[in-house]
């Protein structure tokens, strides 16, 4: 069964400014048993970033289209008035899926609850628990 992998923006567009293949690299990590996944409000994030005429624009529009072609976008309604970061955290226990991102409060949040980080410092790649 593979490990399902709910993606924040934040990771994506990091991944991309320090040329870092994310998906290659936490599949090779996971054996290849990976299902990457992302929430509408993602997309939103992405999309409204992607119209900025600066880099960060520049790697949201990569990271949309890296979405589109890599992950199963999921049919998810956050609670009225819910952040793009109160949305992942609702989605990752109705999913039961691990989260990807690099917003400290977010991981904070998500260690309450027990559930699975993926994130990055540097070029590396670190899970929480090391359980992955």
């Amino acid at each position: 069964m593979p490990v399902k992998v709910l993606l924040d923006a934040n990771i994506l567009i990091s991944s991309l400014k320090n040329k870092l293949n994310f998906f290659r690299e936490v599949e090779e990590s996971l054996l290849g048993k990976v299902e990457f996944l992302a929430i509408p409000q993602v997309l939103t994030e992405l999309e409204r970033l992607s119209q900025k005429m600066d880099k960060t624009g520049k790697y949201a529009a990569l990271a949309l289209n890296l979405i589109k072609e890599k992950c199963k976008v999921l049919e998810f309604n956050a609670s009225k008035g819910a952040s793009v970061d109160d949305a992942l955290m609702e989605a990752s226990i109705k999913f039961n899926v691990a989260v990807a991102t690099l917003d400290l409060r977010l991981k904070r949040k998500l260690r309450e609850v027990g559930r699975p980080i993926i994130t990055l410092r540097g070029n590396r790649i670190y899970y929480e628990p090391e359980f992955l």
